[in-house]
């Protein structure tokens, strides 16, 4: 037997809403920001107010509320150790957890409030954190520094580097992009 759409409303929902989430994993270190991503088109929509939470995003507005935004100014803040620092006249409402602790990981849910029936966007993020003393192995695309004069080319680049802070390399140079490498 099969289901038809029209005499299950409530089914559709379940899906309509399931299926416009994202899921995204980060990995950060204990004592360092991570920077949990999310973003939207500021110039179709205009400012949109967003939240961030702990946990599975409900099917309206944020519960175990981090942060919330107008789409101009930061309205709420559970704590300082959360921020953000991308710019919001861009869209980039990503959340930037300061001082990782392992008790940060977990689900977190981005809801940006598109005007409309069902229409906000949601992405999840799920962060695991890492303790101890294991370096993070860093792909430097481009330093800050050593740069070979002839070529104009950073001498760093291409190369993979061990560090304890994230995008700190060997002799005080400093990568200012970088792929973070998972082996």
């Amino acid at each position: 037997s099969s289901i038809k759409a029209d005499s299950s409303p409530s089914l559709w929902l379940v899906c309509r809403t399931i299926c416009e989430c994202d899921s995204v994993e980060v990995k950060g270190h204990t004592g360092q920001d991570i920077t949990l991503p999310c973003k939207y088109d500021r110039k179709y929509y205009g400012a949109l107010s967003v939240c961030w939470q702990r946990g599975e995003i409900p099917t309206r507005g944020c519960s175990n509320q981090l942060i919330s935004t107008d789409g101009l100014t930061v309205e709420t803040r559970a704590s300082s150790r959360y921020q953000l620092l991308g710019r919001l006249e861009d869209g980039d409402v990503s959340l930037t957890i300061k001082s990782l602790t392992e008790g940060d990981a977990g689900r977190y849910g981005c809801r940006v409030e598109i005007p409309g029936w069902f229409n906000d966007d949601k992405h999840h993020i799920d962060v695991s954190v890492v303790t101890g003393e294991d370096p993070v192995r860093c792909l430097c695309t481009k330093c800050t520094e050593a740069v070979n004069l002839k070529t104009n080319i950073p001498s760093y680049q291409g190369k993979v580097f061990l560090s304890r802070a994230v995008g700190s390399l060997r002799d005080r140079q400093t990568c200012s992009e970088c792929i973070f490498l998972d082996y």
